[in-house]
């Protein structure tokens, strides 16, 4: 049995990734008049980003396809040898339009952050990118990038406009993450000892 993977002729899912990190960065050359301008930007980021992802899903996914769907394929950095591979199936399109929603969700809620709004509002977004990345990443390196994009945006959250308490939880989120990506890093390197 052979597993065919085949590039669309349209990256959606490239576009649907970077889009909301790529304007995102735009929130920074926004005049600063208040909350009020960014708050609603990046509002019409994520519901033009929930709309996009959506058509997508409806119009070129198949739901009796079993295999990875919207694969996309590409070379990215020759010197390691490492490829922009992304593509999804069924079990990832609930996360994405999940995470779509309460992103959406959560950018309506932060009407009352007024401190250094602009970049809270941009790690919202590169959070966003994460997350989809992460989702539809189907090669390791490129799903550790998406994972870190994710989480560092995430502390920074937690840690700059969570509060007193959860500042504590932002420190202990990073000490596990990075005592877990070093576990799996050193039993990765385990096992190619043990096969080579």
């Amino acid at each position: 049995m052979y597993l065919v993977f085949t590039t669309n002729d349209f990256p959606w899912l490239t576009i649907i990734v970077v889009l909301p990190i790529l304007t995102g960065s735009f929130i920074f050359f926004l005049p600063h008049r208040g909350n009020k301008v960014i708050r609603w930007y990046t509002t019409c980021i994520c519901i033009l980003e929930l709309l996009l992802t959506t058509y997508t899903f409806c119009s070129h996914f198949q739901l009796d396809d079993p295999l990875t769907q919207l694969a996309e394929d590409y070379k990215w950095i020759n010197f390691f040898d490492f490829y922009w591979r992304l593509g999804i199936d069924g079990l990832s399109i609930g996360p994405i339009l999940l995470t779509g929603f309460i992103t959406t969700l959560a950018t309506l809620a932060a009407r009352p952050i007024t401190r250094d709004s602009r970049l809270f509002h941009f790690l919202m977004l590169a959070m966003y990118s994460g997350q989809i990345g992460s989702f539809s990443s189907r090669d390791l390196l490129l799903f550790f990038i998406m994972w870190e994009l994710e989480l560092i945006p995430v502390y920074l959250l937690l840690s700059m406009w969570g509060g007193e308490e959860t500042s504590l939880f932002s420190y202990k989120v990073h000490f596990v993450h990075c005592g877990r990506v070093h576990f799996s890093i050193n039993r990765s390197f385990g096992y190619w000892f043990i096969w080579f």
